[in-house]
């Protein structure tokens, strides 16, 4: 009887023991779930249908009134943050007859492409995305002053599986749009979003998506999704890198650790060139500074206010300790800019 009772009274003890190790396994899994969300960097939700795009992108360029004489594009897409949080898409084309480079952010209940055209020049457009279509549709017109409506407008459709998308220059004529340029765009590179086959390679360790560049600290390269990521990577390295070290120690994960020591030769596919200044007061600073001041003192004359204080601006943030600077810093205050 003694021995029943204590055959019974263990196997009790072990079934316990079962039960507590169970619980305690489960609540340390909610504990890792929530270290892998809180080290990850959220796109905002308005960008959510674009995060994919970040990355490469190669195609070509079609006028619907010549197809013979086409052109190749590149398109390269890349996060902008402020204050440690994505807030827009940077964009850089190169080839396009239209724009040059940009921001794409949400604005209200629609989005802004804010940028510079082919010939440097600035330019705005806003407009609606329709997720009710078949694939997701962006259509953008020139921002400026209401009259006879917009005689131009640009159309991106996704496709649906963000392997390529499509870009339009749609001209109006009489009620209706025509396209003049079509621009089909297919994917170069992994990025943030492409799902296919990213099992065991290199994560972006800002934002989780797929690593296409090495940046490098300290004789380490670590993988980043975009120049963006890049820079902001570089901007607090310190940061990123104790949030990387919580997530190690929690879980470990190989796609997470830093490349070999060294091993800093980005994919050549990206471009990775920093796109910070030469040094202030340096020929090409100084020259580049005259040429954007004289650009804006022409548009002012012109009466083309809106355009001169982005031009001013640009002066004032890409050339702050220019002599060209403080001119436009007063220009800028003079004709009611920030």
């Amino acid at each position: 009887m003694r021995r029943s009772l204590a055959w019974l009274s263990t196997r009790l003890l072990h079934q316990v023991v079962l039960i507590l190790g169970m619980i305690l396994s489960s609540r340390g899994m909610v504990g890792l779930a929530a270290v892998r969300q809180d080290t990850a960097i959220a796109a905002p939700a308005a960008l959510k249908p674009f995060e994919h795009m970040v990355g490469t992108w190669k195609g070509v360029g079609i006028p619907t009134g010549n197809k013979l004489k086409g052109w190749q594009e590149t398109h390269v897409f890349g996060w902008k943050f402020e204050k440690g949080q994505p807030v827009a898409l940077k964009l850089q084309f190169t080839g396009n007859k239209l724009l040059a480079t940009g921001q794409l952010r949400a604005e209200g209940e629609g989005y802004v492409l804010e940028g510079t055209d082919a010939e440097d020049a600035p330019v705005r457009w806003i407009g609606t995305l329709d997720e009710s279509a078949q694939t997701p549709t962006l259509t953008l017109i020139p921002d400026a002053p209401p009259g006879d409506g917009p005689s131009r407008r640009l159309v991106v459709r996704l496709l649906s599986n963000k392997e390529g998308y499509t870009f339009w220059d749609e001209r109006k004529s009489g009620a209706k749009y025509s396209r003049a340029v079509e621009i089909r765009m297919s994917r170069n590179d992994p990025s943030l979003g492409a799902s296919k086959g990213s099992a065991g390679k290199p994560k972006c360790i800002i934002t989780g998506g797929e690593g296409t560049i090495a940046v490098a600290f300290q004789g380490k390269s670590y993988p980043v999704c975009c120049t963006g990521c890049r820079d902001e990577f570089l901007a607090e390295p310190e940061k990123y890198l104790a949030k990387l070290a919580k997530k190690a120690e929690s879980t470990p994960d190989p796609a997470l650790e830093p490349a070999a020591e060294e091993s800093t030769k980005p994919d050549a596919t990206v471009e990775t060139k920093p796109d910070k200044p030469a040094p202030t007061g340096s020929k090409p600073v100084t020259d580049k500074a005259a040429e954007l001041l004289k650009r804006a003192q022409e548009f002012e004359k012109t009466g083309n206010k809106s355009a001169a204080v982005i031009y001013y601006q640009r002066i004032v943030k890409e050339f702050s300790e220019s002599e060209q600077a403080k001119t436009a810093a007063q220009r800028v205050k003079a004709l009611g800019g920030k």
